[in-house]
């Protein structure tokens, strides 16, 4: 493998190395608006969330003014109710991202009506049992039927506790053979509420959100703090369900960037176009220069042409998928796969060459050596390049790193006797090394566990199937390479402040 085949490969992994920048930087780009709208999304559900709380604060300050709630002690739970009616139905309508719809502000306190929900005039009642509870209804339209802000017609009506309007769907439902002697008492005055008003009584008679003990100024605080523990609660689930829908948006930013075989097969077309068109106009240069006219080229020439192009063709090809391949699935850098593809098509083809008899042992070896120096040295500027090595050092260093590599190569692709050939040469390495001077073998093992290491934590820390957004590896990746702690992101805050500058 000569070196124009070696400068092939590292052109196509440039042109590989393209291809995964632009996938990345679509991930970036995907990756970071994904998280802008989380943040935005979060922050919205959190402010909403801090609203709701204002209108259970604001309860809590008319609780906290009992001389000011109207009635007795034993009937200021009617004026409690309707403000636990408003601030919570406040509070659930903007957590909800809807604009707040009751209202008791510049309502008059002992007029016909005692609060709106939306466009709709509410008289609380809230008496201790339901035929009393009616009774009250009752009276009360009696009362202001020629009052025109209190109108059925126009929507309003009547709220009672929960439980007492449970009873009344309950008693309303059955038959009147069914019906005992106080439910018999509570329909007929139903029905007759009905005649009076001509609708039925769930036009203007309806549930309140509390039962009637909730709302008695003694257990009035335990249910505020029930539906504290209400809004939280959904609060929390509406915050999981932004960060669960940004989590599947970030799997789909990374399945749609990941990796492809079309992509694969753009690479392989690229490097058979490359080393075709390359061969085939080096060896036509090759019988030019040779004192042959481009003229009198002969059937034979044309022939040594194209069997040399189609060659290259097919080589180029193996060359760009198996780039792509070992950059993008092998995690290896696009750099070191080139060198390595390139070494390990020229360790292949002499070991055909060795397996016809065409070359002895140490000649193989010494070919396999000299194609897998430029791996080496692609690896080991890859992932020690800011790193002073001496000579001596630098030496043995690529001496161990191509050992390695052919032992690697022949692993995967060479027969048993090749194998321990490989092994023999990687164990004769080592002894080399063990003859040296203490201090240079003590450098020599540091740069090589440095080399793993770096490697292995590049591969880490940009690997997005492993560590989306998990910070630990490439914290620890910028420290081993000195980067400045002040440009380093060590937690997500730190990245929501980079991204939402």
């Amino acid at each position: 493998m000569g070196i124009s085949d070696n400068v092939i490969s590292q052109g196509i992994g440039s042109y590989v190395a393209h291809l995964n920048k632009l996938r990345l930087d679509q991930l970036t780009e995907m990756l970071s608006q994904i998280l802008e709208k989380e943040i935005a999304a979060l922050s919205v559900a959190e402010k909403r969330f801090i609203e709701a709380i204002s209108y259970v604060d604001k309860m809590k300050e008319f609780l906290g003014q009992p001389e000011h709630i109207l009635g007795s002690d034993l009937t200021k739970h009617g004026e409690i109710a309707e403000r636990l009616e408003v601030y919570m139905a406040n509070a659930w309508d903007v957590l909800r991202g809807r604009l707040p719809t009751a209202r008791i502000d510049n309502v008059e306190r002992t007029g016909p009506i005692d609060y709106y929900l939306g466009d709709a005039a509410v008289q609380s009642k809230f008496y201790n049992g339901l035929r009393e509870t009616l009774n009250a209804c009752r009276e009360h339209y009696m009362r202001y039927a020629d009052n025109s802000e209190f109108s059925f017609s126009q929507g309003a009506f009547y709220q009672i506790p929960k439980d007492q309007f449970e009873h009344l769907t309950e008693i309303m439902s059955k038959r009147s053979s069914e019906l005992s002697g106080s439910e018999n008492s509570i329909a007929k005055l139903v029905h007759q509420m009905e005649a009076e008003k001509g609708q039925k009584y769930t036009d203007f008679i309806k549930s309140g959100r509390n039962i009637y003990a909730q709302v008695q100024r003694e257990q009035a605080g335990e249910t505020i703090r029930g539906e504290v523990a209400d809004l939280e609660d959904y609060s929390n689930r509406e915050a999981d369900s932004i960060k669960d829908t940004a989590k599947r948006e970030r799997e789909s930013a990374i399945d749609k960037t990941k990796p492809t075989m079309k992509e694969a097969g753009k690479a392989a077309a690229l490097g058979a176009g490359i080393s075709g068109g390359i061969t085939f106009t080096v060896n036509i240069y090759k019988k030019i220069k040779e004192g042959k006219p481009l003229v009198q080229f002969t059937k034979d020439d044309w022939e040594d042409v194209g069997i040399d192009t189609a060659k290259a063709t097919v080589k180029g090809g193996i060359s760009g998928s198996g780039i792509y391949v070992f950059s993008n699935y092998g995690q290896m850098p696009t750099p070191m796969a080139g060198a390595y593809v390139s070494a390990t098509l020229g360790v292949v083809e002499f070991s055909k060459s060795f397996r016809k008899g065409e070359m002895g042992g140490t000649e193989f070896i010494e070919g396999c050596e000299l194609i897998a120096i430029e791996s080496a040295i692609a690896s080991i500027g890859g992932a020690l390049g800011q790193v002073l090595i001496p000579i001596p050092v630098l030496g043995a260093m690529i001496g161990s790193v191509v050992a390695g590599t052919l032992a690697d190569i022949g692993e995967k692709y060479l027969n048993e006797h090749e194998k321990q050939l490989m092994y023999d040469n990687a164990e004769e390495m080592s002894k080399y090394i063990q003859t040296m001077d203490e201090q240079i073998q003590e450098e020599i093992n540091n740069l090589l566990i440095k080399f793993d290491r770096w490697n292995s934590m590049t591969q880490l820390a940009f690997d997005p199937n492993i560590n989306l957004l998990q910070l630990k590896n490439s914290i620890h990746l910028a420290q081993e390479y000195g980067v400045d702690d002040a440009e380093i992101l060590y937690s997500l805050d730190d990245i929501d402040t980079y991204f939402c500058k």
